[in-house]
């Protein structure tokens, strides 16, 4: 749960992010203050649903940021291995990280900002899998092995974060 001007957890992809965010219409203020915790500021202190409004579009918009970027990382590596350019999608979901359709659309959920970024790669990087291998057979799971080998590391540690 959120509350007004009290500081908020949050993981590593906020070190890239260190501006303040301002808002004219309806005040707020959304301001990182170190490596794991922000500040929201707000007219009213005791509107929490306010408050997690605000935190949920916050998580978002930096989420579509921060994923889009993983993403293009990554996705020379499968280019080179015939994999199509795939469509992107956003959506908070309560039970996936990710999915992969077989019309080559990747769909990450905005949650994943708030895992770490060996996480967040290895997300993205088993969806990119689907491109190449659409089932996890051998060959996607030997796929997955060659890119990261330390893939089910990582995803122990994403399995330890809550959605």
């Amino acid at each position: 749960m959120f509350f007004s001007g009290f500081l908020f957890n949050f993981f590593s992809f906020l070190k890239e992010s260190r501006r303040e965010e301002k808002y004219n219409s309806n005040w707020y203020n959304i301001c990182p203050s170190n490596d794991r915790f922000f500040e929201v500021e707000l007219p009213d202190p005791n509107n929490r649903n306010r408050v997690c409004e605000l935190m949920v579009k916050w998580y978002s918009k930096h989420a579509k940021q921060l994923l889009e970027k993983r993403l293009q990382d990554w996705l020379p590596q499968f280019i080179r291995r015939g994999a199509p350019e795939p469509e992107l999608r956003f959506r908070r979901m309560q039970k996936r990280w990710g999915s992969c359709t077989k019309n080559n659309v990747i769909m990450l959920n905005t949650e994943l900002v708030k895992a770490p970024l060996q996480c967040i790669d290895y997300v993205i990087v088993h969806e990119l899998c689907h491109l190449v291998y659409p089932k996890h057979d051998t060959r996607f799971r030997s796929l997955l092995n060659r890119i990261l080998p330390d893939w089910e590391k990582r995803k122990a540690r994403l399995e330890r974060v809550v959605i």
